[in-house]
C-alpha cells in the first residue's frame, strides 16, 4: 500500500508471462491482474522488456499493454504516471561541456 493509503502491488508483463512476436502481442495472461484486482489491489503496470518469440527480447509499451487490458476487463477509466526529470539550462550546458571532453 502507498503512503496515502491506496492498495497497490506493482505488476511486471515480464513476470506475468506476456510475450511477442515481432514486437506485435503474442501472449498475455491477465490472471494475476485480474486476481490483484478481486482481492482489493490496483495493478500498477509499467512497459518492460520480455520475451520475443522472434527476437529473444523486445519493450512491450504499457500503451500496448493498457490498450489490451481496456478491451479485456473494460474499466472506467485508468490513470498514467510518468517520471520526467527536470533539468535546469544551467545543467544542460554543464552536461554538454563535460561530455566534449
Amino acid at each position: 500500500a502507498s503512503a496515502e493509503g491506496i492498495p497497490s502491488v506493482g505488476m511486471s508483463p515480464f513476470a506475468c508471462g506476456w510475450s511477442t512476436q515481432r514486437r506485435d502481442l503474442a501472449s498475455a495472461n491477465a490472471s494475476q491482474i485480474i486476481e490483484s484486482l478481486h482481492a482489493g489491489f490496483v495493478p500498477v503496470l509499467h512497459g518492460d522488456a520480455v520475451l520475443d518469440e522472434s527476437l529473444d527480447c523486445t519493450i512491450l509499451s504499457g500503451d500496448v499493454i493498457i490498450r489490451h487490458l481496456a478491451q479485456l476487463l473494460t474499466p472506467k477509466y485508468v490513470v498514467f504516471l510518468m517520471f520526467m526529470e527536470y533539468m535546469t539550462v544551467l545543467q544542460l550546458t554543464q552536461m554538454q561541456y563535460f561530455s566534449k571532453r
